[in-house]
């Protein structure tokens, strides 16, 4: 199981590359809420913790009603909206980033997240 896993990350990072919509708040929304996706989801999180997410500061004010800094918190944020919302908040921060000369920040985020993930995922395999 965790193969395939390892192989959607893995696709998911390589379209990525590309600057198709893979990473997109839908596909992220997917991972970190439906339970299919619970041991991804879990991983994420911890992986969230290990890159560089400060420019969220700085684009707070894109984001309607953020309660809290902590993964759970930022998790439970993005079960609770719709992806529409979702969709529109990142594009407001994505061009805030831009704008102050930061706009790869969000993608270097989550391509780190996923490699980290693919990292974790191996490790576990290993061990069994």
């Amino acid at each position: 199981m965790f193969i395939i896993l390892e192989i959607l990350l893995l696709a998911v990072f390589v379209f990525a590359e590309e600057e198709d919509n893979s990473l997109s708040p839908g596909n992220v929304k997917k991972v970190l809420c439906e339970e299919d996706y619970a041991e991804i989801s879990e991983l994420a999180m911890e992986c969230f913790e290990t890159v560089d997410h400060s420019f969220y500061q700085d684009t707070k004010d894109c984001f309607s009603d953020v309660e809290g800094e902590t993964t759970e918190d930022l998790k439970n944020y993005y079960c609770s909206h719709e992806v529409e919302q979702l969709e529109r908040e990142e594009e407001c921060a994505t061009k805030w980033l831009e704008e102050n000369d930061r706009g790869e920040d969000i993608m270097k985020m989550k391509k780190e997240i996923a490699l980290c993930v693919i990292d974790k995922m191996n490790s576990e395999e290993k061990r069994k």
